[in-house]
């Protein structure tokens, strides 16, 4: 989510309008991601702030306020609601101007008439590439990966494509899979393959990122 987020904010600051379905976190934690990217608060720090649960130093205030324009300007719109592939339309057919879509997380998109499970999950692959091709717009989902229990897992298992949870479609379906990976919790590198491309670009070889959530930032080791 962190990374998916920090692309929405890139790309809102070059001009493109966002549209990130969040259908996990809460809009105020990413309200404080995205606070947090422009003034290197700790987010943790940012949601106390926001719920009234600390005052502010006058430090921290003089950032907010330095954000605040950054922020208002941002073309990037955060909804909790968009659970269907319906409510999805409706709000891009209401902001025909949206050059990015964010699904995150792909498994919380309900279909109607549909239990959840491997076939709604291969439904909401699919309303993802329809959307892409309806909108010519690129979108990005969001997934989780199974992972083995910390208990036996080896120290070398890494995620692989039959990680992803719940559907081979959802490595099917996309022009490129990336595949993340922490060693744990409190691990500050994060790992990226890019599995599939189908312009190019796939292999087995892991990049290590420095990863720093509280701040919405994922960069170079």
């Amino acid at each position: 989510s962190v990374t998916a987020q920090m692309i929405a904010i890139r790309a809102a600051e070059a001009g493109d309008p966002v549209l990130y379905a969040t259908l996990e976190m809460p809009v105020s934690d990413c309200l404080a991601r995205l606070i947090s990217y422009f003034t290197s608060l700790d987010s943790r720090r940012i949601l106390a702030l926001l719920h009234g649960q600390s005052p502010p130093s006058d430090m921290d205030a003089r950032r907010l306020r330095g954000a605040i324009g950054q922020v208002e300007q941002l073309p990037i719109t955060f909804r909790s609601s968009l659970e269907t592939p319906d409510a999805l339309v409706a709000a891009l057919d209401r902001q025909p101007e949206t050059k990015l879509l964010v699904v995150d997380q792909v498994h919380h998109l309900r279909q109607p008439g549909s239990p959840p499970g491997m076939y709604a999950l291969e439904a909401n692959s699919r309303t993802l590439v329809q959307l892409a091709a309806r909108y010519n717009i690129p979108v990005i989902g969001v997934c989780q990966v199974n992972r083995p229990d910390s208990r036996f897992r080896s120290p070398d298992w890494r995620p692989s494509r039959y990680s992803l949870r719940g559907s081979e479609a959802l490595f099917h379906d996309p022009a490129v899979v990336l595949l993340f990976h922490r060693a744990d919790e409190v691990s500050r590198v994060l790992e990226v393959q890019v599995a599939k491309g189908r312009m190019g670009g796939a292999g087995e070889q892991w990049h290590g990122f420095k990863y720093t959530p509280e701040y919405c930032r994922v960069g170079d080791a």
